[in-house]
């Protein structure tokens, strides 16, 4: 499934992905990808899309 809302995704996924141009910048548990991502383009994301 591919989503924008990081609420339903955290509440619904087992994994997660950011991806970019078609390629994987990064994946892993919800928990860890909206809270501590640590590929900048990801961290970059998440904050457009939390306001933080």
């Amino acid at each position: 499934m591919a989503t924008h809302d990081l609420r339903l995704a955290e509440r619904i996924a087992h994994q997660v992905a950011f991806l970019e141009d078609g390629e994987i910048v990064e994946q892993g548990p919800p928990d860890r990808m909206f809270r501590h991502p640590s590929d900048p383009r990801t961290v970059r994301f998440v904050r457009t899309l939390t306001g933080t």
